[in-house]
C-alpha cells in the first residue's frame, strides 16, 4: 500500500488550520484513508528526523486535502458498497 504525507484542512472545525496527515492509497492511486490525528516529525536520530521532515515538506508541493470532503466521499462509498452487498 502506498502512502505519503499531505497537507489537510477541515473547514467545518470552525478554527481552520492546515496540518500534515498520513494518507494511504489503494492500488489505483485513490485515497483509501488518512491518519485520524495530525502527524509530527519523528526519527531515532537526526538523520531520520531530517528524512521525515523532508517527506513532510514534499506535501507542500501537492494539493491541500479537504478532510470534510473526503469524509463525505468515504461515507457515500460505504453506503454504495453496503447496497451492493444487500442486493446479493
Amino acid at each position: 500500500m502506498k502512502w505519503n504525507y499531505r497537507v489537510c484542512v477541515r473547514p467545518s472545525s470552525g478554527f481552520v488550520t492546515m496540518q500534515i496527515h498520513e494518507v494511504y492509497y489503494d492500488k489505483y492511486g485513490m485515497i483509501e484513508y488518512y491518519s485520524k490525528n495530525p502527524i509530527a516529525p519523528l526519527g531515532d536520530d537526526e538523520r531520520e528526523l531530517f528524512e521525515d521532515m523532508t517527506l513532510m515538506m514534499n506535501a507542500l508541493d501537492k494539493a491541500v486535502l479537504n478532510l470534510d470532503h473526503l469524509d463525505k466521499v468515504f461515507k457515500q462509498k460505504k453506503l454504495q458498497d453496503k447496497r451492493k452487498e444487500n442486493k446479493k
